[in-house]
């Protein structure tokens, strides 16, 4: 663990224009919310010996009931457990194919009952610790609910890939029903690169089916400024903005791409593949995604990530589950991954020598 000082208290101020402040979904451009933002404390980066991080994503992190932060280290197959001050709680797992033992985590839930569910992509199964950290046997998942969450009433959601295509579904009762389906850009092959053979790819910038879940609903969006709520035995309804999106180029793909794709295959190296040879292959999408993420506050309001380019401030669309958008905040380098149960934010961001490290923030909305 690296804690570090206090070091910032900021009014965040989205870009603003003369709009009907009584109806922000009609304004054509963002309507700023004022929010403060204090860091707490951090983990991983270059100077943290005792988590040393190196492709780490959204689904690597996660956060259970006691307000604990969770950390997937896929470079050492383990998970580390830090209390709601950053202090390191403990360690579970390491690398092998034996029980409790990781070959290439991928994402961590918690269950009702406080059971640690680190999903396996290489093992092809869900690795279980007992809320004492105790080994369970592992779980192979139903193929048609890939990494599920629960929501409140029971029921599991999950996004399932196919080649061509992405599905939202939910299981309840035994009965497996499709939620929304979407299929993006043709995928094109990729030359073999990294170790890896047969990759492929949509092209750079190519919109996606993206998903939250938490509580008794799901809400989903596939590119544009618009989300879908899900709630079991209720109509699906729409939460829109109208803003529009950002036409793609070349150079900005270049951007976005940086160094290449990363790859982490647990045991070796961190890899990229080129960005030349990306875009060679694949190609450029016209326009930009309206949202890279979303993610649901533990006060049920739903953070939509705004897709920016690497080297642009970071920007949340915050929606109400009824009510739709209310506001848009600037996050500056803050990027939210999870949060924690009192509300604080989980951001991944980078140190100055481009190592991942976590962050956590607190937040006070004025």
């Amino acid at each position: 663990m690296r804690l570090r000082p206090w070091f910032c208290c900021l009014v965040m101020i989205a870009a603003c224009a003369p709009s009907d402040a009584s109806n922000p979904s009609e304004s054509l451009v963002d309507v700023p919310l004022a929010w403060e933002f204090e860091q707490h404390w951090a983990v991983g980066g270059a100077a943290d010996t005792a988590l040393q991080l190196a492709s780490t994503y959204p689904s690597d992190l996660g956060a259970d009931s006691a307000g604990h932060l969770w950390v997937i280290d896929r470079s050492a197959g383990r998970v580390v457990e830090y209390d709601a001050d950053g202090r390191r709680v403990r360690t579970l797992g390491g690398p092998g194919r034996g029980p409790g033992e990781f070959r290439f985590p991928i994402s961590i839930r918690f269950s009702p009952t406080g059971e640690i569910r680190v999903h396996d992509v290489q093992k092809r199964s869900t690795v279980v610790f007992a809320a004492d950290g105790t080994v369970l046997p592992e779980e192979t998942p139903d193929p048609r609910m890939r990494d599920p969450i629960t929501l409140a009433n029971g029921d599991l959601v999950s996004l399932r890939f196919t080649p061509d295509s992405s599905t939202l579904r939910t299981l309840a009762n035994g009965e497996l029903r499709d939620i929304t389906g979407f299929a993006p850009p043709g995928q094109r092959s990729i030359p073999d690169a990294c170790g890896l053979v047969g990759q492929t790819a949509s092209p750079v910038f190519s919109p996606t089916l993206e998903f939250a879940a938490r509580g008794e609903r799901a809400v989903y969006t596939t590119g544009e400024f618009l989300l879908t709520v899900y709630e079991p035995g209720q109509p699906n309804r729409t939460l829109t903005r109208a803003a529009p999106r950002r036409v793609a180029t070349d150079e900005m793909a270049r951007r976005q791409l940086g160094p290449g794709s990363p790859v982490q295959i647990l045991g070796r190296p961190l890899c990229h593949v080129p960005a030349d040879i990306i875009l060679a292959a694949v190609g450029t999408a016209p326009e930009l995604p309206a949202y890279s993420r979303l993610i649901i506050a533990p006060d049920e309001s739903i953070w939509a990530i705004r897709f920016v380019l690497p080297d642009e401030p970071q920007l949340a669309d915050i929606y109400h589950p009824q009510r739709g958008y209310q506001g848009t905040v600037r996050l500056g380098r803050i990027n939210p991954a999870t949060f924690l149960s009192d509300g604080a934010v989980v951001s991944l961001e980078k140190d100055e020598d481009d190592v991942p490290v976590v962050v956590v923030y607190g937040v006070r909305r004025l």
